[in-house]
């Protein structure tokens, strides 16, 4: 299964012990598939940086998410579909990999895409709870 993690679930793994930090914990994974792109990568690390994280555990954790995502390279940029210029660039990437899950902690964020593209927008929890039902 393909999925895109907003840069907001990125901070939140560092800062909590729920959802979105349990999907770092899961790296590498035989149950999900993390998409990446290069404009996404840095994204990420421009996000910890304001969330002053020590420059060594961003290496660190930027490193480990590199590692085991799966490279995107875009071919093309859409022109701006939703307010936050972040929030189109997950989109793209989820678009040019062919994803079928964008995890986000702002679902709302995404409402104008829910009528363009076939992608499902999840909160880490919802996205824990769909892997538990998966394995039943």
């Amino acid at each position: 299964m393909k999925v895109v993690l907003h840069p907001n679930v990125l901070k939140a793994a560092l800062t909590s012990t729920g959802a979105s930090h349990r999907l770092l914990e899961e790296l590498p994974s035989m149950k999900f598939d993390i998409q990446m792109s290069a404009p996404l990568l840095l994204e990420y690390e421009a996000t910890l940086t304001r969330r002053c994280v020590p420059l060594e555990d961003l290496n660190i954790v930027l490193g480990v998410i590199a590692a085991f995502s799966y490279a995107t390279k875009l071919h093309y940029l859409w022109l701006p579909i939703l307010p936050n210029v972040t929030d189109d660039m997950v989109l793209e990437l989820a678009v040019e990999s062919k994803t079928e899950i964008i995890i986000t902690l702002d679902k709302k964020d995404f409402l104008l895409a829910k009528e363009r593209v076939d992608i499902r927008i999840m909160t880490p929890r919802e996205f824990w709870h769909l892997l538990w039902e998966q394995r039943k």
